[in-house]
């Protein structure tokens, strides 16, 4: 707790422990390192109030390369930030550039995960994403993100899962707005739209989604 109320008095502190806590190609951090520093951050971003952009550009870099494609042995890093991203979510009012890169990142994530059929990051991911797209204002997916979502087989199935245990309707239908939109002209957004449809319930939204089909 010292360090955290360090942190929040001196921004350059939490800079630091970022960087530390960031892999190199010199420097790998080990597990008890990125374990700590996490703490310290949710402590920090759970502090205050809102997230300002002072923070939050000194720990995007940290967040950014936990989320990087295909870097091996970084776990944690990669758990950290999918908890950093859903925490900046509810915290800090982001910018529409930056809100659509973690998008974009997360979603590749996911599809890293869904690859490697690793079920339990898959869903991580996922929840993280959606986490983010609710707590913003979002209202249609970024193209690189929709790229991705569209052809992720389990991702209805998943979401059946997810919507009995939170209520992930807004993201529903974002996700089914946005493949509406390119369905007339992508065969595949086409295909991921009709399975949605078909397996995951938007109860308080049907009306909406059948008007703009």
């Amino acid at each position: 707790m010292v360090i955290v109320q360090q942190c929040l008095h001196d921004k350059g502190v939490l800079e630091v422990l970022c960087n530390y806590a960031s892999p190199s190609k010199k420097f790998q951090p080990s597990k008890n390192v990125i374990g700590f520093c996490t703490a310290v951050f949710i402590e920090v971003l759970g502090t205050v109030v809102t997230v300002d952009d002072d923070i939050l550009k000194r720990i995007l870099p940290f967040v950014s390369s936990g989320l990087q494609h295909g870097i091996n042995g970084v776990s944690d890093h990669k758990a950290s930030s999918l908890m950093i991203v859903s925490l900046l979510g509810n915290k800090a009012a982001l910018a529409p550039k930056l809100l659509n890169r973690l998008i974009n990142s997360v979603s590749e994530v996911a599809r890293e995960e869904a690859n490697e059929l690793d079920l339990q990051w898959f869903r991580l991911s996922l929840i993280a994403l959606i986490i983010l797209v609710q707590s913003q204002n979002v209202g249609i997916l970024p193209i690189k993100a929709l790229e991705v979502l569209k052809e992720l087989r389990d991702l209805p199935r998943v979401l059946l899962e997810l919507s009995k245990e939170f209520n992930i309707e807004k993201f529903l239908v974002v996700l089914l707005d946005s493949l509406i939109d390119c369905s007339s002209k992508d065969e595949y957004c086409q295909q991921a739209l009709l399975s949605l449809i078909e397996k995951v319930p938007i109860n308080d939204s049907v009306h909406q989604v059948e008007t703009r089909l």
